[in-house]
């Protein structure tokens, strides 16, 4: 086994780390080190592959993705369902009175 990635402690960098070589289907373990001391913070976590899954291992951790390019939409106003903006305090059916 060759260790491919470290974390401070178990964070959500390292649960991510281990959640990218599960969706690449590479077969990992984990290694949590004791904390020194007599504190309550756990130790590092270590990520661990077998050596010819190395290369895919570090392409998954270091991958990304190109930016994609922003196209702006134009904003719509809000209304109601049916495009009539009410005032405050009007009821939402407008019942045709018959003069």
């Amino acid at each position: 086994m060759v260790e491919v990635a470290s974390y401070p402690r178990q964070t959500d960098d390292a649960e991510l780390a281990q959640m990218l070589l599960w969706a690449a289907g590479i077969p990992y373990e984990i290694a949590n080190e004791a904390p020194v001391g007599h504190t309550f913070e756990p130790g590092n976590t270590h990520l661990y592959v077998d050596e010819h899954d190395v290369d895919d291992a570090l392409f998954a951790l270091t991958y990304r993705p190109a930016p994609r390019e922003r196209v702006d939409t134009p904003r719509v106003r809000s209304a109601t369902p049916t495009g009539i903006r009410r005032e405050a305090g009007e009821p939402d059916i407008a019942v045709a009175t018959a003069a």
